[in-house]
């Protein structure tokens, strides 16, 4: 694997329909250049799938990296712990990503912008602070888990000589009475490291509010309505009709777009190079 940049994520056989549908949309999307790497609670893909994709590595986590830690916390962090022991030694960016992420576009540029400025790039919380600064978190341990961060962990661009935020994390894992994980930790990271980052809209790479902003399905892409910004990714396993009726109250907006999240998740699962269907299924509002 010779490119310069990286993509990582964890799965599980659930969640294999937002893994298969971000490896097929790579590839539709033309986001060439990119190795990719999938960790997997337990074996369980065949070795046909995984020869389905020659360039990604497809590594089963083993339980032993963090002794006594719970599934959960594997599907959460380890991805960080194994970025840092094993790619950003050759990476320029690292892209940390998830299998409940859809990936809706070509995202390569943004390797390019992390590298040039050689800053994290991370979407703004969308029901967080809205000032965009750590005001609102504590400063004494054990730091305290909210929802008031200013920045979401979608997307999470991250250039090699950045990797200590990660180390950070990580290290807070390591501390008696530890109450935060991922998007909070990283908060925590970043304002304890006095990390500038490159924020982008949550609008456009999370989407966890389809509430608000209409969207359109055109040409294999989710466009805001009668505008020209395009949806690059969105949070959430919208393969799934029980999550397709859950979260937020449902208006007309909301019902809509929801429908259309569904029906990105079943175009990449099946109608790409790559077919998945078990898990995935049809939601018709």
């Amino acid at each position: 694997m010779d490119n310069e940049y990286a993509m990582i994520w964890t799965t599980t056989e659930s969640y294999m329909p937002g893994t298969n549908a971000v490896l097929n949309a790579l590839e539709f999307y033309g986001n060439k250049g990119i190795d990719v790497f999938i960790l997997t609670w337990g074996d369980f893909l065949t070795e046909e799938y995984k020869n389905s994709f020659p360039k990604t590595v497809f590594e089963v986590i083993d339980p032993a990296w963090w002794p006594g830690k719970k599934a959960k916390w594997y599907l959460v962090l380890i991805d960080f712990e194994f970025a840092l022991g094993n790619l950003f030694e050759k990476y320029k960016v690292i892209l940390l990503w998830g299998a409940d992420v859809c990936l809706a576009n070509y995202i390569g540029d943004y390797f390019k912008i992390s590298q040039s400025l050689d800053k994290i790039i991370m979407g703004t919380n969308e029901h967080g602070a809205q000032h965009y600064d750590f005001r609102n978190l504590s400063k004494k341990w054990p730091y305290k888990h909210t929802a008031d961060v200013p920045f979401a962990d979608v997307p999470l661009f991250i250039p090699k000589n950045k990797s200590y935020v990660l180390e950070r994390v990580m290290e807070y894992q390591t501390r008696k009475n530890c109450a935060i994980d991922r998007m909070n930790g990283l908060n925590y990271a970043l304002r304890d490291c006095g990390e500038d980052i490159f924020p982008v809209p949550g609008e456009v790479w999370v989407h966890n509010v389809p509430t608000r902003i209409k969207l359109e399905y055109k040409d294999n892409k989710i466009r805001f309505a009668n505008a020209t910004t395009e949806l690059l990714s969105f949070h959430r396993k919208y393969w799934e009709k029980a999550l397709c009726e859950k979260y937020f109250p449902i208006n007309e907006i909301c019902r809509k777009n929801k429908m259309l999240f569904n029906k990105m998740y079943n175009f990449l699962n099946r109608d790409l190079r790559v077919v998945w269907t078990e898990n995935l299924e049809v939601w018709d509002g």
